[in-house]
């Protein structure tokens, strides 16, 4: 199973629409309707200041909250990469594009 396919999976299988931040604190992602999504809250670490923590877990909530859209935008460049992959199938296609799309595959796989 590729990236693209658990993507694909779990997008059809998860929470539908948007996600976003609260509305039950600012550590906590929700989808459409309020439906509970995830928690970035709820560890602690005594080595690292509290105040960095709860820095932490509100970027891990803003990271979480962006799944979707970072599934439509993998999804998208995948379909990207394939389109310039057959037109190098049929015409050639330059080093840099050839040395992207490389980079690419070998990025998601």
């Amino acid at each position: 199973m590729t990236i693209f396919d658990e993507i694909e999976r779990d997008a059809k299988a998860g929470t539908q629409g948007k996600w976003k931040i609260g509305p039950f604190g600012d550590t906590q992602i929700s989808g459409p309707e309020d439906s509970g999504v995830a928690s970035a809250g709820g560890w602690s670490d005594s080595s690292i200041d509290i105040t960095i923590q709860r820095g932490m877990q509100r970027s891990n909530a803003r990271r979480i909250a962006n799944v979707p859209r970072y599934e439509r935008a993998i999804m998208a460049a995948k379909e990207l990469a394939d389109a310039v992959g057959d037109e190098a199938d049929a015409d050639g296609i330059s080093p840099y594009m050839a040395h992207v799309l490389t980079a690419f595959r070998e990025a998601t796989q």
